[in-house]
Formats: structure tokens, sequence, C-alpha cells
């Protein structure tokens, strides 16, 4: 047991966690589809070990800076088309409990996981179907802050052809009707 406000012995572990082992080499989505139709994602590709100075645009990387970064883990996925690609990132913080509960609730106050100039960047992998899935074609994402755990967890989709994205919108509004 770790001082008040400090997370458990599972936290105390990530810092040895193997880079691809929180990324499966597929996801199933039920339903995720167009029309409700099933959905398979292939990983692609997993970044190296990396801390979090390049993998956010400059309001986010502020916005997160509170907590802290230790390690940042991420992967890339495609669909079955392969024209569709998503980056899943977790970002490791040094914050303790109550940290992680007041960059929680400002994200929720101040609608933070909603605004287009706090969209994560993508992972585009060399020599993947990811390779042009760039800053311009993220069309969709979410932020979550946990407050369970020292981890922010995030995800940004968009085009693997390179085809840019006028609007992005964020992944609650995205799956609307």
């Amino acid at each position: 047991r770790g001082p008040p406000g400090a997370f458990g012995p599972p936290a105390a572990r990530w810092p040895s966690l193997p880079a691809a082992r929180p990324f499966p080499p597929t996801v199933e989505g039920p339903g995720a589809g167009p029309g409700g139709a099933a959905r398979t994602w292939t990983r692609v590709a997993v970044a190296p070990d990396s801390g979090c100075k390049d993998a956010f645009d400059p309001l986010l990387h502020q916005a997160l800076a509170p907590v802290g970064c230790a390690r940042l883990l991420r992967a890339t996925y495609t669909d079955a088309t392969q024209s569709f690609v998503t980056t899943v990132g977790l970002v490791f913080t040094k914050a303790d409990r109550a940290a992680m509960s007041s960059l929680a609730k400002r994200f929720q106050d101040e609608h933070l996981g909603t605004r287009a100039d706090l969209m994560p960047r993508p992972f585009a992998a060399k020599n993947t179907t990811a390779a042009r899935f760039g800053t311009k074609q993220r069309a969709s994402w979410t932020v979550s802050v946990l407050t369970d755990a020292p981890v922010v967890v995030y995800s940004v989709s968009g085009w693997a052809d390179g085809r840019t994205v006028d609007t992005p919108q964020p992944a609650e509004q995205a799956e609307q009707s």
C-alpha cells in the first residue's frame, strides 16, 4: 500500500508493461459498422515506447501537463476495408488520485474532450495502411481521463487513403444517428 492518494499495486506494474501487451492483434466491434454491421479491427502497428513530447497537438499537451507523462503506449488499427484507421493511446501519468480526479473534472466541466483543437495525433506507421493517416485525416476522437488509475486513454480515427476531413467530430457526436 502506498501513501494516501497513491494508486495501488496494478499502477506500479505499468513501467515494465511491454508496449504491445495492452493492444490485442484484433478487436471485434459487434454493431460498430455501417447499419449496425459487425466490424473487426486489425492492429497494423505498435509505436515504439515513447514519451508524450510530439504525440499531441500543443493545446492537448498543455491540458494534460498537470498530470505529467511518464510513458505513452500507442497502436494503430485498420478496419477490414483498410480504408479507415484508428490510433489508440494510453498515457501513463505521474499523478495521484487527486490530480487525476481534478483533470477528469476539468475535462468534463470545460468539455475539453469535444474540442477539435485538443484532438490527439495519430500514429501513422510507415509501410502500413496507416502511413497516410495524418492530422488532416482525423475524423473522430475521444479522450478519457481515468480516476481509478493514473491513465488517460484516447483514440483518434480517420482515413487511411489520405483524404482530408473538414469538420472532425468527437466520437460521442459521430456515433449519434
